[in-house]
């Protein structure tokens, strides 16, 4: 997806922290999906030019996390994969799984005081 100059200035200041001059294979990386397109040079670093040129051409991308996922199910959870609602453990109740003595109380209180 192409960028905006704005947003490819902001993402040259964010893989180039330092501000060198330019930007090794290994320094670009996760922002250049390309570096050898990305250098028409050759030579071993993307400067700030060549690194405009290519965020017009889309070669840099912004790996930044938004913390924010589409997911692929929608599930919210990992906890049952491939089963948004799973059946109980057989036998169980709101008051526990059948042979443990943790749970809810009437009131919905836990009834795990500790001895």
């Amino acid at each position: 997806m192409k960028m905006s100059q704005s947003e490819c200035t902001n993402l040259w200041q964010q893989a180039n922290p330092s501000n060198s001059k330019g930007l090794t294979a290994s320094q670009a990386k996760g922002y250049v999906s390309n570096f050898k397109a990305a250098n028409p040079d050759g030579d071993a670093t993307i400067d700030q030019t060549e690194w405009m040129s290519a965020c017009n051409k889309g070669l840099i991308t912004n790996t930044s996390s938004s913390g924010a996922s589409s997911g692929a199910s929608g599930k919210t959870s990992d906890r049952t994969p491939g089963d948004a609602s799973p059946a109980r453990t057989p036998g169980s109740t709101s008051a526990g799984a059948p042979g443990t003595d943790a749970g809810q109380t009437p009131e919905g209180t836990s009834d795990r005081t500790p001895n």
